[in-house]
């Protein structure tokens, strides 16, 4: 009998591919909460009736295990016990993609994380390492991320200390008032303060986005520049209304300013180029009869803007807002100061 399907000999549920089935059991006994036959379309990219059969077919294969509960939210089905985890087959390719994910947050300064990961890591191939094909498990992984050519970016990046990021998180998930001991790059000089941590901002430098209970106002302070963390005994409460994606999203960097209206003109050289960036998750990318390409989005941080066009040389305008044409052209006049001269002999 065919191993991609088959069908109950009275009517129940036809059997799809073994495969299939596997992951949705994985799936399910993974979730907390269960999952609705939405979901599982969604997750699988298959249709409602699919989904729904396949259900059928592993109810018929678990009838102990798979419970269904009904939420607030509709019907949510889950493998209880650890029925699926004798089908679980951890797979090198699977690996590698968790060591090429370690290598990245290497690369970017998060230390925390990367620990955390490489947990996960040894947990996982601990799952994997059963049988025959377990004793090959390192070996391919190896062979694949050299295959690959993974590799860690050299360059520049900021030391994160382990002690600070490790109170600053206990004090996000437990509400408590942190004092920070906090070096400004902009003015070099340490002071004291005492915030209340909303959150982290990963990316090219980390910040830790907070409530500077001092000035009364929100806050980035750079993680790299905080020398000291110090919890207090004070607990406080985040304001119900504060989004950190909405919040980010307000700037094209980390700099918050008032948001502008944003719109840069590509020339059609770098039209191709161009179509790969996300600039901002607001963007909206225009071609041009020219063969130029518009890019439209509004945010604050011209700075920022400004240290990121320098890539784009003479490949991009700037047609507003008029302080960033401003601010570039500052710039511009700055590194030419300095790089224009003569060389000195």
């Amino acid at each position: 009998m065919s191993a991609r399907r088959r069908t109950r000999t009275r009517g129940g549920p036809r059997y799809e591919g073994a495969g299939d089935l596997i992951r949705l059991a994985i799936a399910l006994q993974g979730s907390s909460t269960g999952l609705g036959v939405a979901e599982i379309a969604a997750r699988f990219r298959i249709g409602r009736r699919t989904a729904e059969r396949r259900l059928a077919a592993l109810a018929d294969l678990f009838p102990r295990e798979l419970e269904a509960r009904k939420l607030e939210d509709g019907k949510r089905w889950r493998l209880r016990g650890g029925a699926a985890t004798s089908l679980v087959r951890v797979e090198a390719a699977e690996l590698a993609a968790l060591d090429a994910a370690s290598a990245l947050i290497e690369r970017d300064g998060l230390p925390d994380q990367l620990a955390a990961l490489r947990r996960l890591g040894e947990k996982v191939r601990a799952l994997g390492a059963r049988g025959v094909a377990g004793a090959r498990l390192d070996t391919d992984v190896e062979a694949l991320l050299e295959g690959q050519g993974i590799a860690m970016r050299p360059g520049p990046r900021p030391r994160i200390p382990l002690d600070v990021v490790a109170v600053l998180r206990e004090a996000l998930l437990a509400c408590r008032e942190v004092s920070l001991d906090y070096r400004a790059r902009i003015r070099a000089r340490e002071t004291r303060r005492v915030v209340r941590p909303y959150g982290f901002l990963f990316g090219g430098r980390h910040y830790l986005v907070a409530h500077d209970v001092g000035a009364r106002a929100l806050r980035m302070f750079s993680l790299a520049d905080i020398r000291r963390a110090e919890l207090r005994e004070r607990w406080f409460e985040r304001p119900a209304d504060f989004d950190l994606r909405a919040h980010a999203a307000r700037s094209f960097g980390v700099f918050q300013e008032e948001p502008r209206e944003v719109v840069w003109r590509f020339a059609p050289g770098a039209a191709d180029a161009v179509r790969d960036w996300v600039f901002h998750p607001t963007q909206k990318v225009e071609p041009a009869p020219d063969g130029s390409v518009v890019v439209r989005f509004r945010a604050g941080g011209l700075w920022e803007m400004a240290w990121h066009l320098f890539q784009w040389g003479g490949d991009v305008e700037v047609e507003a807002p008029a302080e960033l044409r401003a601010t570039l052209v500052e710039m511009l006049e700055a590194a030419l100061a300095v790089h224009g001269r003569s060389a000195r002999p």
